[in-house]
């Protein structure tokens, strides 16, 4: 039997094709593996063919700065609910706070939340706008001095407390008052 020898550049170019194939092959297969573990995090077969089509057909430094903007805008999102409970949560008595404006804001909050469910959206809006809607109804319910208390019926009793406002409270509450006649 004889035996060739190789020279070593042309050894290592042979090995360098068979590497590269090899490298190509094994990146389509960590691609389908991420597909498939995609497939099973939930995502239907037309979710990973978008995913596929968003890696694919755009370009990179767009998705880059839309990457960039999603996280950014996502950072802000929780600092901005973050202050507002640290606000509310501080806060021990309601003056120069309208009840009617927090009335009306959880109202829009969660019929924007649940038109945004019914389209299905994203869980990158749905997430904050949930987050946010619980927010709203705590504020409103924090505003409107509700207290549930527990019974031996099946629901709870609710009881408004009304006990503890002060005269700037009242007074808030005749601007309040007075806006609302005005406004309508």
């Amino acid at each position: 039997m004889t035996q060739y020898m190789v020279p070593e550049a042309e050894a290592f170019k042979l090995l360098g094709k068979k590497n590269s194939s090899f490298q190509k092959a094994n990146e389509i297969a960590v691609r389908l593996a991420t597909m498939e573990n995609l497939k099973n995090l939930g995502f239907s077969d037309k979710d990973v063919d978008e995913v596929k089509g968003i890696f694919a057909d755009t370009n990179i430094y767009l998705l880059g700065g839309t990457f960039f903007i999603a996280a950014i805008h996502l950072l802000f999102d929780f600092l901005a609910i973050k202050n507002d409970v640290s606000f509310w949560r501080k806060k021990s008595n309601l003056i120069g706070l309208s009840k009617w404006t927090v009335m009306w804001r959880a109202f829009s909050q969660t019929v924007i939340f649940f038109y945004l469910c019914d389209e299905g959206s994203s869980l990158l809006i749905l997430i904050p706008t949930g987050i946010s809607t619980v927010i709203e109804l705590w504020k409103l319910k924090k505003i409107s001095r509700v207290q549930l208390i527990s019974s031996n019926s099946i629901l709870p009793r609710i009881q408004f407390k009304t006990d503890d406002i002060d005269a700037a409270e009242v007074k808030t509450r005749e601007f309040d008052a007075e806006i609302g006649i005005l406004g309508a």
